[in-house]
């Protein structure tokens, strides 16, 4: 189940990361959109630190599979496999894109990313691209003004930690506010 479904969807399978350092003490990737891609997903998106550890995608014998469009690549900044950077290279993809033809029975839009540290959503273009990639998966590239989309700002957020017990017991989702059309 590992091997086979996640590369059709998803364009890759989970194989590794370069570790998990301090869970949320300090950014463990650094994040750079492509520079020569103008694709409406990184509309507004600047480079970013994440918290999230860098998940092997490419290099060293392994590459995304299907045509998937390259968003952004993240770069280490702390590795396990240090010994082994020529199997498993310090700088991987972080962000894609695939279109899947109408007739191949698998979504037709999938927008895809190793990130997703709770912390990794402090940041601002963290937070754009992952909400342009939704949009842009639903088919609504339109709704993405050229400057990107306005995020609110997180200051205020008390954003639990990674890992298991770090929940907030007895909460449950609050319906968003209503907005005038």
């Amino acid at each position: 189940m590992n091997e086979a479904w996640p590369r059709r969807v998803f364009g890759q399978r989970w194989i590794t990361h370069h570790g998990n350092f301090g869970d949320g003490k300090t950014p463990l990737t650094r994040v750079v959109p492509d520079p020569e891609a103008t694709h409406p997903i990184l509309r507004g998106v600047e480079p970013f630190d994440a918290y999230s550890w860098l998940y092997h995608v490419e290099g060293g014998g392994d590459e995304l599979a299907g045509d998937p469009t390259r968003l952004a690549t993240g770069t280490t900044l702390k590795s396990y496999h240090e010994e082994r950077h020529d199997r498993f290279p310090t700088s991987s993809p972080v962000a894609w894109t695939i279109e899947n033809p109408k007739d191949s029975n698998l979504p037709g839009r999938v927008f895809f990313t190793t990130l997703g540290h709770p912390y990794d959503f402090r940041s601002d273009d963290c937070r754009r691209m992952a909400v342009q990639g939704m949009l842009w998966a639903m088919e609504r590239e339109d709704d993405i003004p050229t400057a990107g989309v306005k995020v609110d700002d997180a200051a205020d957020w008390r954003l639990t930690n990674a890992g298991f017990g770090g929940y907030r017991k007895q909460r449950r989702p609050e319906a968003p506010a209503s907005r005038e059309p």
